[in-house]
């Protein structure tokens, strides 16, 4: 079983999943965090990240059998080739505004006859030993699809019926933001948006998920019916837990 599908029976089977965020390029971070995780979500959006660098992540990934999912800078052609060229099991494009965009993302990422993804499966047919076709034939990326501006929210229903894809991704911040309310998850408005994003991906059959920075952030977001959980990230647990450890001290 590939770790995208293993991701996608667990949320079938209803589990709420909580992963970590990584922005570091050493991929020993991925290593070390993967014994106590249910994801990976790798940064590049907001980080320094090389492709050289996700592929390592991608090996740590797979060696821990734990699911990676690389949230890259933008739905583009140039960014999603290479991301997926790099072997990882999904992807989480942000900053989409319209449903439109989504199909242009679906087109990249999947294989004919739903989009027309080009065929060079250099890591994903191992390097030459896996027939093209049996590699086409299997491909299973896990696509999210990241809700964080009042355009997609306007057009979430349209984007959660596309075709092609398997998650939406509530980014709370940019959202909040978004809607003039920056920081104020808890607002009624948010809360609606939070439910109407919910709503749709259930009404399509996808999971939701959410990347948040504090446990009662998270708390509330699958309180919400928010399924899978990025829990803040390696570089906050750094001081976060030093801070700890130096009050423990005293």
């Amino acid at each position: 079983m590939t770790l995208s599908q293993d991701f996608r029976n667990r949320l079938a089977a209803g589990d709420v999943l909580l992963g970590s965020a990584v922005a570091f390029s050493d991929p020993r971070v991925t290593e070390a965090l993967a014994p106590s995780v249910d994801f990976i979500w790798l940064e590049q959006e907001h980080s320094l990240m090389s492709p050289e660098a996700v592929v390592a992540h991608v090996l740590a990934a797979h060696a821990t059998r734990v699911p990676l999912l690389l949230r890259i800078p933008a739905g583009t052609t140039a960014l999603i080739k290479p991301a997926l060229d790099s072997g990882v099991p999904g992807l989480i494009i942000p900053q989409i505004r319209t449903a439109q965009e989504v199909e242009a993302v679906v087109a990249d990422v999947r294989y004919a006859p739903v989009g027309h993804r080009g065929i060079a499966p250099i890591r994903g047919g191992n390097y030459g030993r896996v027939p093209v076709p049996d590699v086409v034939a299997t491909d299973d990326a896990f696509l999210a699809i990241q809700i964080e501006t009042s355009e997609a929210l306007a057009d979430v229903e349209k984007i959660a019926a596309m075709p092609g894809i398997d998650a939406l991704v509530i980014g709370p911040t940019d959202l909040s933001s978004s809607l003039g309310l920056l920081g104020d998850f808890e607002h009624p408005q948010m809360r609606d948006a939070i439910a109407r994003i919910v709503a749709a991906g259930k009404a399509n059959g996808h999971s939701v998920g959410a990347g948040v920075g504090t446990a009662a952030i998270g708390r509330s977001m699958i309180d919400q019916g928010v399924q899978w959980i990025q829990l803040s990230g390696a570089d906050a647990y750094l001081w976060q837990r030093f801070e700890q450890l130096r009050a423990e001290v005293g």
